[in-house]
């Protein structure tokens, strides 16, 4: 995924794929197991959301 960005391309995880089901469309006849489902591309820059806020590290930490 670092590389593809690097490239200058967009890309996500898309969760809640039926990863059996895409095991047996594509790869029934090989021993590959899907673990992710990722878009890469250009996506549409007036589609971008800004990144949602994030907890301070002292508010979801404890230093030992």
């Amino acid at each position: 995924m670092l590389a593809l960005r690097a490239e200058g391309l967009d890309v996500g995880v898309m969760t809640g794929a039926d990863l059996p089901g895409i095991d047996a469309e594509f790869h029934a006849d090989r021993p590959w197991q899907t673990i992710a489902v990722v878009c890469v591309g250009h996506g549409d820059a007036d589609a971008f959301h800004p990144r949602a806020g994030r907890h301070d590290f002292e508010t979801v930490s404890q230093v030992l």
